[in-house]
């Protein structure tokens, strides 16, 4: 069974504009997304300062102190959301790895993300279920993307802490994640046990191995239900999975909605 990873789970998607931020010196008690639309501003969130642009995604996780003072008028995204384990233990620790979201995100595919605005502007301000739905859709693609991102970013600090055994290992699901894989069998390839090769893989990336597996085949089923007319079942064989009703199971509790409902919205 994969294992699970926190969701953002919308409760409003609205648009605000401002002039002057009323609060400049700050933190939020809950989570909030803005995404700039036009203007920009500066920030400072854990020691890090950017100039928030038009596209940018900024995220506020509660309790963490801000400092932000507006540029240009802004228009922005203001979306409140909460964050739980996707599985039926929503009580469980979040665990983001190393990389917990917050600040000025970063994203590769920035042609995504900007569809992905452009679909959350487009509903802003409504707040029937089915908009909700909706919002919780595209921006989970954000969130996913982001998690992308990172996952990248601890390949590259995987080389530099210079665990030989765990950097060969997250190249192997790479370039093997279209197959079965057992991390026992995994393990036995690198002549440690399955504990060992857990434990050690939990302490370079944050993550299980199975975790960090399967998100890297939930980001590729994503840009194949997004970008390609494949049929489910190939798609499910493409990323790995034994089947395709173990796919999509797997596939809705971690993005919240069906697959064909994914490439419907993905594909509007």
């Amino acid at each position: 069974m994969p294992q699970d990873f926190p969701l953002p789970y919308v409760v409003f998607n609205n648009t605000i504009e401002r002039k002057k931020f009323l609060w400049e010196h700050d933190f939020y008690e809950y989570w909030i997304a803005m995404i700039l639309l036009n203007g920009s501003f500066s920030l400072t969130m854990e020691g890090t300062h950017s100039i928030v642009e038009a596209g940018d995604v900024v995220v506020y996780p509660p309790g963490v102190f801000f400092q932000r003072r507006i540029v240009q008028p802004i228009r922005s995204l203001y979306i409140r959301f909460d964050v739980r384990m996707s599985g039926p233990e929503e009580n469980m620790q979040l665990n983001f790895g190393k990389h917990t979201p917050v600040g000025c995100l970063d994203f590769q595919d920035t042609d995504r993300i900007n569809a992905d605005i452009a679909f959350l502007s487009a509903i802003a301000n409504q707040h029937s279920e089915q908009a909700i739905t909706l919002a919780n859709h595209y921006f989970r693609d954000i969130w996913f993307e982001y998690m992308h991102v990172r996952d990248i970013r601890e390949i590259r600090e995987n080389e530099v802490v210079g665990d030989p055994i765990i950097a060969e290992t997250i190249q192997y699901f790479q370039k093997n994640f279209t197959d079965p894989i057992m991390i026992s069998q995994l393990a036995v390839m690198f002549g440690i046990s399955h504990v060992t090769l857990t434990n050690r893989f939990v302490r370079v990336t944050g993550i299980t191995p199975m975790e960090y597996l399967n998100r890297i085949r939930m980001h590729n089923a994503c840009e194949l239900l997004s970008a390609t007319d494949l049929p489910i079942s190939v798609i499910s064989d493409q990323c790995g999975y034994e089947n395709q009703f173990y796919f999509s199971r797997v596939f809705h509790r971690r993005m919240g909605i069906s697959p064909t409902e994914y490439r419907k919205q993905s594909q509007v």
